[in-house]
């Protein structure tokens, strides 16, 4: 797209669509996503994964006729007095202690079996018998439990279990919307707040979000071990049903624990290399200062990111719920001869192939649709930033005004004429990603002495040379190159991408995705905070530990692992600018520097025009110096 000529200036070259198979495919699974989407909702019902089933093995509050009636509720038997776990009812509500002081009744289904010896048949007879209430709590928004622990012990044993954790998951998920999206909210603003800050004061947000990121993984390990130990902050019924929820707190807290341990050591001994990284960031921060809608890309992105996730979740439980549902008896295994059978609580679904398939495709058509999105918005970033690299800088201020709305320029053209690049790179990088990971260092020259990696090397050799001639090239550089020609296809723009930086006569190999750590500094820092303020309100705040509130969070482990997640996507897509710019920077220089006159490559940091000051400096004195000359300034701030 932009070249620059012999004096400088740059010339714009006529944009065309590529890759129109990878447009032709994307096209194509979009239709039959949607479809299957439809086929889901049609036949699917959430509440069949969740709701109790009673006597008759009916889904309460959905099978006729107890449509009106969303509750399952164990009477006690006339006869004996004891509850019945084996004759579960479907109830409006779940009755209070006032109901049971009113001596309010349900109608207990007494059934009577008779053989006959002379026709050799068995009949039998079904007697609707009044049968006084007791008080109970409604959990996991299905079911009645006792509050009296003796009437308790009958039924409480089979809801400590995976799938009532899921139970649980599931009505938390719906119930506690206005805290997820608090999260999600939080996650957008602090990101673009550590964003801005970031621009101004590179340094000391570095520094900042790296203690930050520590003290959090700490606390919020700590506060788990603590829950896990002694079952604070879960709720009274949730403490007796699920024993799932300590156990899981233990597991998350002493991983968080491990996790900060082993990054404070890395920090430690990666010092010089995040100072040089910071020097990168610098002259990235002076990009996005030029271009404050930058930031538009992702903010889009984001939001249709957490919209994909929300109908993805939502259509998955559909098509999970379109299978046949059926009661299964569980045993209590009180007594020695197994005891009394509990109904209404487990179900066996059971799916046809169609479905089976459905699941495994729309599945992967989750990753496939998030790196579709992520390499959208590194291609407009790096539109942008090509263009902001190539304009001519005010010769006193160093500032740069590009013509235009390069942001929107590069979300326009991403869909116009590269959608197919980016639904068929989305695709091959997703793919190919866990094989780049494993080839990366076994594909490297073995170093003399290293005999690990030489074994590997004459072991895999094959293996290594068929990764370097197809796989290698496969990865966000490759968007980069698209931005900067516009019209060639993915492949040829992945293996020019790679050739350009494996040939260049510069430590600027070095820097590339240097930035990449402070990326996933900041977006882990702004996720890890606002989990743990989420947390701190859905553990102490009455209106999300109270059975009685409409918000009850039932299972906040579970809970607070999805904000995690949810808010790690979110700040993760916005942190990616900063990594993004800087590399399409560093790209930029060497497509300058290899489009000099007369085909002449100069990699001379002060022979470039366009260069930013700041990576001309860094490229002058060389990452490893510069490290050291940053490490001690720093070590002079505190003499």
């Amino acid at each position: 797209m932009y070249a620059p000529e012999e004096y400088g200036s740059y010339r714009k070259d006529d944009r065309g669509c590529t890759d129109l198979c990878g447009l032709i495919m994307f096209i194509f699974a979009a239709l039959l996503l949607a479809g299957l989407a439809v086929t889901a909702y049609s036949e699917g019902e959430v509440a069949r994964l969740y709701k109790g089933i009673n006597y008759n093995g009916r889904l309460c509050g959905l099978d006729h006729p107890v449509e009106a009636k969303p509750y399952l509720f164990w009477p006690k038997s006339p006869s004996s007095g004891d509850i019945d776990p084996s004759t579960p009812l479907c109830v409006k509500k779940c009755p209070t202690e006032d109901d049971a002081n009113k001596a309010v009744t349900v109608n207990y289904p007494e059934r009577t079996t008779v053989y006959n010896n002379k026709t050799k048949t068995t009949s039998t007879t079904q007697t609707l018998l009044p049968t006084p209430v007791y008080a109970t709590t409604l959990v996991f928004r299905a079911y009645c439990m006792p509050e009296d622990p003796d009437l308790r012990a009958a039924v409480e044993p089979q809801f400590a279990t995976h799938f009532h954790q899921f139970q649980a998951a599931v009505g938390g998920i719906a119930s506690s919307w206005p805290l997820i999206l608090s999260a999600l909210l939080a996650a957008a603003l602090l990101s673009f707040g550590w964003g801005q800050l970031m621009r101004l004061v590179p340094k000391p947000m570095m520094w900042g979000s790296v203690g930050l990121v520590a003290a959090l993984l700490l606390v919020i390990g700590g506060a788990l071990l603590y829950v896990g130990f002694t079952g604070d902050a879960i709720t009274e019924y949730m403490g007796n049903i699920s024993g799932d929820n300590q156990v899981w707190a233990i597991v998350i807290g002493a991983v968080l624990l491990l996790i900060a341990v082993l990054f404070i050591i890395v920090i430690v001994f990666a010092q010089q290399t995040m100072n040089v990284a910071v020097a990168v960031i610098d002259a990235a921060a002076d990009c996005v200062m030029d271009i404050p809608m930058m930031v538009l890309g992702p903010l889009i992105t984001s939001a249709a990111m957490v919209g994909w996730a929300v109908l993805w979740m939502v259509t998955f439980l559909y098509i999970v719920s379109s299978g046949e549902v059926y009661g299964k008896k569980m045993a209590l295994g009180m007594q020695e001869n197994g005891g009394a059978e509990v109904e209404g609580l487990h179900r066996e679904i059971h799916w046809d192939s169609r479905m089976i398939l459905f699941a495994i495709l729309w599945t992967f058509a989750l990753f496939w649709v998030f790196e579709m999105l992520v390499s959208y918005t590194q291609f407009a970033i790096s539109y942008a930033t090509v263009v902001w690299y190539y304009t001519e800088p005010n010769h006193v201020t160093e500032e740069r005004d590009p013509e235009g709305w390069p942001p929107l320029d590069g979300l326009k053209n991403g869909i116009v004429y590269h959608l197919g690049s980016i639904a068929l790179g989305a695709l091959l990088v997703g793919l190919t990603r866990p094989v780049r990971i494993l080839f990366s260092w076994a594909s490297q020259k073995p170093h003399q002495g290293n005999r690990v990696q030489t074994q590997l090397y004459r072991s895999f050799g094959q293996c290594v040379e068929c990764y370097q001639a197809n796989i290698e090239c496969l990865s966000s550089n490759a968007y980069i190159e698209l931005a900067v020609s516009g019209s060639h296809n993915f492949i040829t723009a992945a293996r020019i991408a790679l050739n350009k930086v494996l040939t260049c006569q510069t430590n600027i190999v070095f820097l590339y995705g240097i930035s990449t750590f402070i990326s996933y500094v900041g977006a882990a820092a702004v996720s890890l905070l606002v989990t743990y303020v989420c947390w701190e309100v859905m553990t102490r705040a009455n209106v999300f530990t109270s059975p009685d509130s409409a918000y009850w969070v039932e299972s906040p482990v579970f809970l607070t692992v999805l904000i995690f997640i949810i808010s790690l996507f979110g700040s993760s897509v916005y942190m990616q600018v900063f990594d993004q710019v800087a590399d399409t920077i560093l790209y930029s220089y060497l497509c300058e520097a290899e489009q000099q006159a007369f085909g002449i490559k100069d990699y001379n940091p002060d022979n470039k025009r366009y260069a930013p000051p700041a990576l001309k400096e860094l490229l002058k004195f060389g990452p490893h110096s510069y490290g050291e000359r940053a490490a001690l300034a720093q070590q002079q701030e505190y003499i």
